[in-house]
């Protein structure tokens, strides 16, 4: 299952892209990881790998870069360490230039271990709603990392 969630950052592309490409430097902006450290290598290409643990758990999750282009497009998913109910998570964060200022778009796709009969659907929107709040505050958190600028539009749920 897809959704988007989108923010418009009062600051360059170039800007948002130094902090959102910093793979290993999630924890330092993002409310809802404690840790994040790269595993082998620094710069950021298809097949990096981080570690990160999530705000309150002491689980390590295992992300690796999917798709990388420079200044527009990174995608990492989850190799290893997912919670239940996730089966499959990844992120797509798009940048384009909006002005002055920077859209920012994360596209989320996931699937989830489904139990079978009625208990599968409030699973999953259980789960939909958890991710959607954690994006929209990483891109809360992603906006403020650039206060000095003049304020920026706020993170909306699309789709």
């Amino acid at each position: 299952m897809k959704f988007i969630v989108t923010s418009t950052i009062a600051a360059p592309v170039a800007q948002v892209w130094d902090v959102v490409a910093d793979f290993g430097r999630l924890a330092e902006w993002s409310p809802t990881v404690a840790d994040s450290r790269v595993v082998d290598g620094s710069e950021p290409r298809v097949g990096l790998e981080r570690t990160l643990r999530r705000a309150g758990s002491q689980r390590v999750v295992r992300e690796r870069i999917a798709a990388y282009e420079p200044d527009c497009h990174l995608a990492h998913e989850v190799v290893e360490g997912a919670r239940f109910p996730l089966k499959k998570l990844r992120l797509d964060w798009t940048l384009q230039r909006l002005g002055e200022g920077t859209l920012v778009s994360v596209a989320v796709d996931f699937k989830i271990y489904l139990p079978y009969g009625p208990v599968g659907l409030p699973v999953w929107l259980v789960a939909r709603r958890k991710l959607r709040k954690e994006i929209t505050a990483a891109l809360h958190a992603l906006e403020s990392q650039f206060a000095n600028h003049p304020p920026a539009g706020q993170a909306i749920v699309v789709a």
